[in-house]
């Protein structure tokens, strides 16, 4: 076992603070950059803006299966040095390797079709040329990003989240100063964009490579010449990967289920949970580092057979994840009627809006707590029940009950809203008594009377 995993075990609450805020960082450059693109993107007109906004579910679709396979590493690894096991730990990884190279030449693969997958996104034709035309780099670059999130998952299983937060920060500065570049200088347009994703991307790689591979920096001694195909690490890593990922794909569908519900209310409507639902990203996303860091530390206690210590982990990250995600509540609640009014001057969108942050904004605590469980069960090797959970949240529960309130019901869209918020708590409470039945079964074998 590494001495960076010693030190994570010995003190859980200072290690998973430690692991979790670069991975809050990170993401933080995430949203900044999204931002920073749609700024560069909107100068060239809506149509351009539009071409990439009906991509989106398609970019989306990539980062849900590159994220998938990489959690589904993370937890492995850590599961692997645990159990003071290094070689497979490093088997892992190359294994990780081979599933994202191969993953990602499907999606190269899909350049032969992007004129009839943009021309089946919405929009006009002009739209569906310029979606087409991002498309076809993202594509062909896909093997770039699949490759970025498997060695970004390699050193979170490892406990190291600290190199992938200053790799994502030169990506971000490469990015916002190619974007200009190719958009206007080059007049590349709407496919420079995409581009100087890719090649900034490419530059992550390089500095992972180099790390991994040259530097030899990691406590992993990953040597490809060494490779044996062993089919059970690879079963492993989808067992886990393949429910997170069809999870993060569900949210999306979730999206469109609930536009689908919003749109007898009219496009003001649809544009109010647009607004709330970014905001919503914006209160959630240190919970989301937070879960990040809880999948590891699960992971080397679950490698020790130290099950009481992963409980412990999950228990402590789940205080955590509800005294912010109270603290943030309680903030947006008294902000509801100001925040909207950031993204749009529509005084419609805005009081709906506001609607939707009155009532939501209770959720939060919930959502922090599912959040913090999915992790939790993912860190233990649980991929399905992580599958579960988020589907409970956003499409089987929260989808039928929001069309009932609001329609059959006759509370129209203040409906909706609390049939999000409901279904929020009916899964935190589920996945709560869920897991902790979980615990209590492996517990109580091992530990007894430790296991209550």
């Amino acid at each position: 076992m590494t001495e960076r995993v010693d030190r994570l075990m010995m003190d859980p609450r200072r290690g998973l603070l430690m692991l979790a805020w670069p991975i809050m960082v990170s993401m933080f450059f995430s949203m900044l950059l999204n931002f920073v693109d749609f700024f560069f993107v909107g100068g060239l007109g809506p149509k351009a803006l539009a071409g990439v906004q009906v991509s989106f579910p398609v970019f989306f679709f990539i980062i849900a299966v590159g994220s998938g396979v990489g959690i589904g590493t993370t937890a492995l690894i850590a599961k692997r040095l645990g159990e003071k096991n290094k070689k497979w730990a490093e088997e892992t990884a190359l294994h990780s390797f081979l599933l994202g190279g191969m993953t990602a030449l499907l999606f190269t693969t899909m350049v032969l079709f992007v004129g009839p997958i943009s021309n089946n996104l919405g929009g006009g034709p002009e739209v569906s040329l310029l979606a087409g035309e991002y498309m076809w780099v993202i594509f062909a670059g896909s093997i770039v990003f699949f490759l970025v999130f498997s060695m970004n998952s390699v050193l979170q299983g490892e406990g190291d989240t600290k190199t992938p937060m200053k790799i994502s920060l030169v990506f971000t500065i490469c990015n916002i100063v190619l974007d200009p570049i190719f958009i206007y200088t080059l007049k590349m347009g709407v496919g420079g964009a995409a581009l100087a994703t890719v090649l900034s991307e490419v530059v992550a790689l390089s500095l992972y490579f180099w790390y991994l591979f040259v530097g030899k920096r990691s406590h992993l001694e990953i040597k490809p010449k060494d490779f044996i195909y062993t089919p059970q690490i690879m079963k492993n890593i989808l067992r886990v990967g393949i429910p997170s990922a069809v999870a993060q794909m569900g949210l999306s569908v979730a999206v469109l289920g609930i536009n689908f519900i919003l749109s007898g209310f009219g496009d003001a409507a649809i544009s109010a949970y647009g607004v709330g639902f970014r905001i919503d990203s914006l209160a959630i996303m240190p919970i989301l580092g937070l879960g990040a860091g809880v999948i590891p530390m699960v992971g080397y206690f679950r490698g020790t057979r130290d099950y009481a210590g992963a409980r412990k982990v999950y228990r402590l990250g789940l205080k955590l994840a509800l005294a912010f995600t109270a603290t943030i509540g309680v903030v947006v609640l008294s902000l509801a009627t100001l925040l909207p009014g950031i993204f749009t001057t529509d005084s419609g969108v805005i009081s709906m809006a506001s609607g939707y942050l009155a009532i939501i904004a209770f959720a939060y605590p919930l959502i922090g707590m599912t959040i913090i469980l999915s992790s939790a069960f993912q860190g233990m090797g649980r991929g399905m029940p992580s599958l579960i959970i988020t589907m409970a949240r956003a499409i089987i529960i929260a989808i039928p009950m929001a069309y009932y309130l609001a329609y059959p019901a006759g509370l129209g869209v203040v409906g909706v809203w609390l049939g999000i918020l409901l279904s929020t708590l009916f899964s935190a409470t589920f996945s709560l008594l869920w897991i902790e039945n979980y615990f209590r079964k492996i517990c109580s074998r091992c530990y007894g009377s430790q296991a209550s």
